[in-house]
């Protein structure tokens, strides 16, 4: 692989942190852009005891960084919406957008493996190779791993195959998608052009759609919820506008 000069590309991290440890996992990982030349916003939850002594952690390691504090609404979909929403409010300058989050999924054995590939993104080889190939492809709009790229639609029934279906088709007509490719990044660890989010997000506000998550630990293994429907919406705004999802 050819040789880049990062540093005249600009990275938004967007990270949101729930656990007590979260920016030790975080921060572990970011060691390896250093390459790049970051920006970090980071939303901690302000249910977290720990929240003041993480803000000081933060700004020891990146003085620039900007840090906030907000409820636990959305799970790590509503952290990264407050963080869209400040990042175009401070006109913050970046050719693209990380987003990151203290994934555990205590809730499932799989938790650990899931991290582990998620995080992938932003380890130095890979990260050098995604940045590669948005270079190469301008129309590459979003890139994750492979792996957790999945795809619920069913082109027979015009039905999803989750119990997110009803309100992922009411957002699609809202935002009046014209979608080909449902291809959606699961976990919602990825790279993506900050221009495609900057220019749907300044038409619509990320707070607003925040505001419409559920509070709390929510799920969806019984029935629909709009942060997990947003979990795919953050995907489908890229192809929406012919812009390429791709993995590694």
């Amino acid at each position: 692989m050819p040789k880049i000069n990062e540093n005249k590309r600009k990275i938004i991290v967007i990270a949101h942190i729930f656990y007590e440890n979260g920016w030790d996992v975080i921060h572990e990982q970011l060691k390896q852009l250093e390459q790049f030349d970051l920006k970090v916003l980071v939303n901690i939850c302000d249910n977290n005891f720990k929240k003041d002594q993480i803000s000081k952690e933060i700004k020891r390691a990146y003085p620039s960084a900007v840090v906030i504090a907000s409820p636990n609404i959305g799970k790590d979909i509503g952290g990264k919406m407050a963080l869209l929403d400040l990042a175009i409010r401070l006109k913050c300058q970046a050719d693209y957008y990380i987003l990151l989050h203290d994934k555990k999924s205590p809730h499932t054995t799989l938790g650990d493996r899931w991290r582990e590939k998620l995080f992938k993104i932003v380890q130095k080889d890979c990260a050098a190779q995604i940045h590669a190939l948005f270079l190469k492809h301008e129309k590459i709009g979003i890139v994750a791993i492979k792996e957790m790229i999945t795809n619920e639609y069913n082109s027979k029934t015009g039905d999803f195959s989750t119990h997110n279906n009803e309100i992922l088709k009411k957002l699609i007509t809202q935002y009046d998608f014209k979608i080909r490719n449902f291809d959606f990044i699961g976990g919602t660890m990825f790279w993506v052009r900050a221009e495609i989010y900057n220019n749907f997000f300044s038409k619509h506000s990320a707070l607003e759609i925040r505001a419409t998550l559920e509070k709390g630990n929510v799920l969806d293994y019984t029935q629909g919820t709009t942060t997990h429907t947003w979990e795919r919406m953050l995907s489908y705004i890229v192809t929406n506008e012919k812009y390429e999802l791709m993995g590694i």
